[in-house]
């Protein structure tokens, strides 16, 4: 038998060398790792913008929530105040009150304002009589539900507006349902705005019924909360209440253009189902979800009682999102490495072809060098920084975009290590962390670091990713940083907690100094319109002021304008009656509110009992800057005799808190008989604009 000669099989790798398209292949692999390095950077970089887009729009949202309840709490401390200033407020005076309060236009989404007031068993037959004696809406008065309770019980006395609603509300003994009755007990014994939890209010009567809640401020008997827990609730009179309807309350809150970006969920206490207060999901009126879905969870403190706020991206949010422009790139970048791959297999098969040799070797040193020049000019235009480095961190490569932007050339580049490089060479910090990071790429991490990278004109920060590129053995050939500029994101950032944090900062003042002047307006107001009338005056006095400032960027007020403001509304004839010489200085914020509220408190005594009573009568303001501060004198001439007071007015507090308090200066009141000379001086520190974020506030014991 002949013997057979056995031809042995070669292994796959071999035979695809022999048919000479492992070039092409390897070219078409490395073009599709390349397209998966760029894809997947981009995503990162495209995620993370979304991220912090989502975040802003979260903390504008939560912040309009939050300033809503702030400002309904605020609205029932007034009511607070009005109780205070008053013995007795009758059913017209607090129906007058709510009125002004502009419920509906400025307070939307509140379903009443109202007073339950606490009735001992032994005083309820006075107390129905004293209702029913009112007429109109109280003439069929009744207490209910009727209880046999030897406890007081606090009863819904006045509700506005007096719509159908809120009249079948009238007289319900709100201690008698255990959520409202927790709620009032700890704005008792607290002396504070206590919110309840939730709860069907008794003014659903309709339908679409919405799950409610409640806010109490506690009223005293003699005006202040006294300073233990038995004396509180010995004294205490009763309730200013606002019943809400969640729904309304927080549609209205906010803007279509946030609700069409964000969608909420708001829990009282714990976000589980039972607990859910409002979902601002309406279904079938968009998709359930949307593909990009954002989520984050924040607090809501208020009125003794924390909201969690569960919020979601809604579709238009996603639909803003550059996420799927980032889905093509893989399509190109495989067409690119498919073109490159062929590319290279047309070069094999003509080397094969040819006949010379040294042909063929130029003809695809020649394509070699083709590619390369196109792999150039794709890299050269990507304007982030992308640099190639081997595993001992040496650049290998780099583009030719961000050099010229940064000055550099590539022989400034190519052959130094990475933190060797002329960016960051007076940064011993940043060069330790870069070379850090190469070192844990070497090993096989992607590493990602914010990099800064001080120039002449500013310093730039760069979003750095250090990625390792692996063979097929597993082992680093290649490590590619690749950094994007983020000054600009960042510098926004900045901008923004600034934003946030000078806001805040001119709510809380405004907010302490209206405060404070209704408090003192309070106590010294003899009636409630008495209150109201100087209250409106001071407040528009201040609003006024908040406009100048506002003109400016909330920087400075020109003095003169100031003075001018001030005095205006308390003249006939301003240019018969005002006489003003003063110097052309710009004053801080607070100083220039401050000077507003003084001379507006000299023009109302001046117009009430001085020279500005009198037709002939005029005044005279005078003013100098020199080492000492500021210096302005306020002269009345030509009024009825004056006398020097028997007691101490609000006028005279609020110079003494203001001017000598808030700001260190002088004050010096020369009760003339021919005219009030009044002399005000404020050092110069004080002229000094202060620091935006600084904590200011007026001073509560004058």
């Amino acid at each position: 038998m002949a013997s057979r000669r056995m031809v042995p099989i070669r292994p796959a790798f071999l035979r695809l060398v022999r048919a000479d398209v492992f070039v092409p292949v390897s070219v078409f692999v490395l073009g599709l790792l390349f397209t998966f390095f760029v894809t997947e950077t981009l995503r990162a970089v495209v995620a993370a913008r979304d991220v912090q887009r989502f975040k802003e729009v979260v903390g504008i949202t939560h912040t309009t929530i939050e300033a809503k309840m702030e400002a309904v709490v605020a609205m029932l401390r007034a009511g607070v105040g009005l109780y205070n200033a008053s013995e007795e407020v009758t059913r017209s005076e607090f129906g007058r009150f709510a009125r002004e309060l502009s419920l509906a236009s400025v307070y939307r989404g509140v379903q009443g304002y109202g007073f339950a007031e606490r009735v001992a068993p032994a005083d309820m037959p006075a107390f129905l009589a004293s209702r029913q004696a009112e007429g109109g809406l109280s003439s069929g008065f009744r207490v209910w539900p009727d209880q046999q309770t030897a406890d007081d019980r606090y009863v819904i006395k006045y509700l506005e507006p007096e719509d159908e609603r809120n009249t079948a509300a009238l007289g319900f003994d709100m201690r008698s349902e255990t959520t409202r009755r927790a709620a009032m007990e700890r704005a008792r014994d607290t002396g504070e705005p206590a919110a309840t939890g939730i709860v069907r209010l008794v003014q659903e009567i309709a339908g679409d019924p919405q799950p409610g809640f409640l806010i109490y401020a506690p009223v005293y008997r003699g005006g202040n909360a006294p300073a233990d827990v038995d004396g509180r609730r010995g004294l205490l009179a009763g309730f200013v209440y606002a019943p809400f309807r969640a729904g309304d309350l927080l549609e209205s809150t906010l803007t279509a253009g946030l609700r069409s970006q964000v969608a909420f969920h708001v829990y009282q206490g714990a976000p589980v189902p039972q607990n859910l207060l409002y979902d601002s999901h309406r279904p079938g009126a968009e998709p359930a979800s949307d593909p990009h879905d954002r989520t984050e969870a924040r607090a809501l403190t208020f009125a003794g009682t924390t909201w969690t706020i569960d919020y979601h991206s809604r579709p238009a949010f996603g639909a803003t999102s550059t996420t799927d422009l980032v889905q093509a790139v893989p399509l190109a970048g495989g067409t690119l490495s498919a073109l490159f791959a062929a590319i290279a297999f047309a070069q094999v098969r003509a080397r094969r072809a040819a006949l010379n040799e040294a042909k063929e070797r130029r003809r695809a040193e020649a394509a070699v060098l083709e590619r390369e020049k196109r792999l150039r000019r794709i890299l050269d235009n990507i304007y982030a920084l992308v640099v190639v480095l081997d595993p001992a961190g040496r650049a290998l490569e780099v583009n030719r975009a961000p050099l010229e932007s940064l000055d550099l050339s590539r022989e400034d580049v190519i052959g130094r290590a990475l933190w060797d490089l002329p960016w960051w060479k007076d940064a011993p910090e940043t060069r330790r962390r870069l070379q850090a990071a190469v070192a844990d790429a070497a090993a096989g991490r992607i590493v990602r670091e914010d990099i800064e990278i001080p120039l002449e004109e500013g310093s730039v920060v760069l979003d750095m990713q250090i990625a390792p590129v692996k063979d097929d053995s597993g082992e680093v050939r290649f490590i590619v940083p690749f950094a994007v500029d983020i000054t600009e994101r960042k510098r926004s950032e900045q901008h923004r907690q600034t934003l946030l944090r000078e806001l805040s900062h001119r709510v809380k003042n405004t907010l302490a100094v209206i405060q404070s002047l209704a408090r003192q307006t309070g106590a010294r107001a003899r009636s409630v319109p008495e209150f109201q009338a100087s209250l409106q005056g001071r407040i528009t006095a201040l609003a006024a002021a908040n406009d100048l400032l506002i003109a400016s960027g909330w920087r400075t007020a020109q003095l003169e304008g100031i003075v001018r403001l001030a005095v205006r509304a308390h003249m006939a004839r301003e240019e018969d009656q005002l006489r003003l010489s003063v110097p052309d200085i710009m004053l801080p914020p607070e100083l220039a509110q401050d000077l507003v509220l003084v001379l507006h408190e000299l023009g109302t005594n001046a117009q009430k009992y001085g020279a500005l009573s009198r037709e002939r009568g005029e005044v005279a303001i005078e003013g100098s800057v020199g080492p000492d501060g500021l210096r302005l004198e306020w002269r009345e001439s030509g009024g009825p005799p004056v006398t020097v007071p028997e007691n101490t007015g609000f006028g005279s507090t609020l110079l003494d808190a203001l001017i000598r308090g808030r700001h260190r200066g002088e004050v010096e009141l020369s009760w003339r008989p021919e005219g009030l000379i009044c002399t005000i001086k404020v050092p110069p520190e004080a002229l000094v604009e202060p620091d935006p974020v600084a904590e200011n506030r007026l001073v509560s014991g004058a």
